[in-house]
């Protein structure tokens, strides 16, 4: 379970409630945090925050959530809520502007619609801008006849 708490630092405080035994226990996304969403699975903790960033944690593992890349940025205001799609793989985003946005967190899919309209070829700076969740790797090999991961 998670719940945000009213603070400037973006705490939000878990708890694994099929082990009663352990206290809970906290992480910081370091702004204000509007809303929070598990993923269907379970694996994956969202978190909007006032910076129009969308924080997220590897929840695997309930007694120790790491960071899954860097925070989702979107234009405007303050994010508002968070939520995943049925399949997971879909998360979306609402600022209190009124804005929607909708990312593909399936990285492999994701590489494959970015190598289609890059013309084949990845920089660092786009990989950075859209593969956050990975360290930059040469991609969008290119041949004749097709463009696909390497």
């Amino acid at each position: 379970m998670a719940a945000a708490c009213d603070d400037g630092a973006g705490t939000i405080s878990l708890w694994n409630t099929t082990d009663p035994t352990h206290p809970g226990r906290s992480l910081k996304a370091g702004h204000r945090v509007n809303s929070l969403a598990f993923s269907p699975d379970g694996r994956t903790l969202a978190a909007g925050s006032s910076d129009s960033k969308v924080h997220l944690w590897n929840a695997t593992d309930p007694n120790h959530l790491t960071r899954r890349g860097s925070p989702l940025t979107v234009p405007g205001g303050s994010l508002w809520s968070v939520a995943f799609g049925p399949d997971g793989h879909t998360l979306a985003a609402t600022t209190d502007d009124g804005m929607a946005t909708l990312w593909d967190l399936n990285v492999e899919s994701a590489i494959s619609r970015i190598c289609a309209g890059s013309n084949g070829a990845l920089s660092r700076q786009q990989w950075s801008r859209y593969v956050t969740q990975l360290p930059y790797e040469p991609t969008c090999v290119t041949t004749q006849h097709s463009s696909r991961r390497g």
